[in-house]
């Protein structure tokens, strides 16, 4: 009988090895060879067979069930290989589902056993990455310099974009001058990737911007612009506004003008509208700003940007003694949008404009409609 019970697990045995090694038709290898352990779970070869469904969850790319069995039995030089690997890619899919702290714990995990150089490096890399995207921006920055450091790094698929990362990294630092140097080492040598290279161009004008440096963001934004491939509209909006700081008035205007003409479906058209009549009123030129101001309220009712530019518009009929025409512009303010700061500038504007008219006690019988100002202080 226990000779019967021995050929049975023999013969199981077997094929859970044919299995493995040649393939099965009706069951796949992991299910043959976790059946087996089910079945025969004090089995002599119980080690043997770990091992073996171990390497075909890596084969099968079923990483979580392959780490239970490496986490829950005896760590081997094999199965030490074995949880760097499978660590590292598990950590790669939780990565990729955005789920950055449970990817940081296993390439952490795989990182503890560096038997294989060249995942070493990768898994600095990722970890890097994670917490990049953790806004962990001082360790992404440290184990991007550590990756850079490693001997297997440049022979890895990471290593082609580390420029762009590094990059990144010193712009979220704030680093703008070291920003900027590694997105124009990445620039110079990635030319294939249009994509990347348009993004890298839009935040080297970025870099540029912020460190008042305008004209080499406008350079950098004109390439954005010309590759066309991500946020062109973006770009060309920057560019404008660089060319207003550079000192051009009347090219800012211009291009703000062709920027609402060139994009009419943009998410900054409203803002560009604003930007407009802004440089307008800079300008003297406030006949053409009121109806930019007035198409911004037709066009983008719900915008942000339409309580500033009846307040502009208010302040420009102020600052030329059209006291009824600003009183109109501070009540639309002041009662459509209670509460914000622009109402509240509104309020006490007009109220300037009360007392220099001697209506006083007009003034307050309107400020008490308005449950966002002290009626004791409105005078």
């Amino acid at each position: 009988m226990d000779f019967d019970l021995k050929i049975q697990e023999d013969a199981w045995l077997n094929y859970a090895k044919i299995s493995y090694e040649i393939g099965n038709s009706y069951q796949s290898a992991p299910q043959v060879l976790a059946g087996y352990l089910e079945k025969y779970p004090n089995t002599s070869y119980k080690e043997e067979v770990e091992t073996l469904l171990i390497d075909s969850y890596i084969t099968s790319k079923n990483y979580t069930e392959a780490l239970k069995l490496l986490e829950g039995g005896k760590r081997s030089f094999e199965n030490k290989v074995a949880y760097q690997k499978v660590a590292f890619y598990r950590g790669l899919e939780l990565y990729n589902e955005n789920k950055f702290k449970e990817a940081s714990a296993l390439f952490n995990g795989s990182l503890k056993e560096q038997q294989d150089q060249r995942f070493t490096a990768r898994a600095t890399f990722w970890k890097a990455e994670t917490d990049y995207n953790l806004t962990n921006y001082d360790d992404a920055l440290i184990g991007f310099k550590q990756f850079q450091q490693q001997n297997e790094a440049t022979s890895t698929p990471e290593f082609e974009n580390l420029d762009y990362n590094l990059a990144y990294t010193y712009f979220k630092l704030k680093n703008y001058e070291q920003a900027t140097k590694y997105f124009n080492q990445f620039i110079s040598s990635k030319k294939d990737d249009k994509v990347r290279l348009n993004d890298a161009y839009l935040r080297l004008g970025d870099g540029h911007f912020v460190s008042s440096e305008y004209s080499s963001a406008i350079d950098a934004y004109k390439n954005a612009i010309r590759l066309n491939e991500i946020e062109s509209d973006y770009a060309f909006f920057q560019k404008a506004i660089s060319t207003g700081y550079a000192g051009n008035a009347s090219g800012k205007i211009s291009e703000l003008g062709n920027f609402i003409s060139k994009y009419p479906k943009s998410k900054l058209r409203d803002d560009a509208m604003f930007e407009l009549g802004n440089s307008y009123v800079k300008a003297n030129e406030t006949d053409k700003a009121m109806p930019i101001y007035d198409r911004l309220a037709n066009e983008y009712p719900m915008s942000s940007f339409v309580p500033k530019g009846l307040l502009r518009q208010g302040l420009v009929y102020y600052n030329s003694s059209q006291n009824e025409q600003a009183l109109v512009k501070f009540k639309k303010v002041a009662n459509d949008y209670a509460g914000t700061p622009e109402a509240v500038q509104a309020v006490a504007t007009a109220r300037l404009i009360y007392i220099d008219l001697g209506r006083v006690n007009e003034y307050a019988v309107w400020v008490k409609q308005l449950d966002y100002v002290e009626v004791t202080d409105a005078i």
